[in-house]
């Protein structure tokens, strides 16, 4: 593979400087760009499927059942939060009603399964959330829908 040179990176942002093996690095790189620490990701075709704030929705909660504490129940592992929770340590730049629709919109559609948090008093509105990923696979995979790209627009 042929190495990239400084002159290859002139449209880039910021000033291009050769580290010690020659190769070119970015001066002006801002770490925020760089640290995956609080990097949300998402599937394009699955956001195709079920929607850009479900699919980010989606892969947090998979990311939480892999990682936390969990509540296990009827076999399953649960993660137990409020929308509150939801907002303040894991989507801050999503309202509440957002993330309301979101969790309403994956219960719908059957991939988002919802109880009431255990041993929680009346007052508090703390569920738990787990992903039925049978249930997912089968709604990614069903013919209703399936992306089907747009046909190319060409220009006279």
């Amino acid at each position: 593979m042929p190495r990239s040179t400084c002159a290859d990176t002139k449209l880039q942002r910021g000033n291009p400087v050769l580290d010690e093996m020659g190769c070119c690095m970015m001066k002006n790189t801002s770490v925020l760009l760089l640290d995956d620490e609080k990097v949300l990701s998402f599937r394009l075709d699955l956001a195709i499927v079920v929607g850009m704030n479900e699919a980010i929705f989606l892969r947090r909660l998979d990311q939480l059942l892999a990682t936390e504490l969990c509540i296990h129940e009827h076999g399953r592992k649960w993660v137990g939060k409020t929308i509150e929770d939801w907002q303040r340590e894991e989507f801050p730049f999503w309202s509440k009603s957002t993330i309301k629709r979101v969790i309403g919109s994956l219960i719908q559609k059957d991939v988002v399964l919802a109880i009431k948090a255990e041993g929680k008093r009346s007052f508090d509105h703390t569920k738990a959330y787990t992903i039925d990923y049978d249930r997912l696979d089968k709604f990614y995979r069903s013919p209703a829908y399936r992306f089907i790209p747009p046909k190319p627009y060409i220009m006279n």
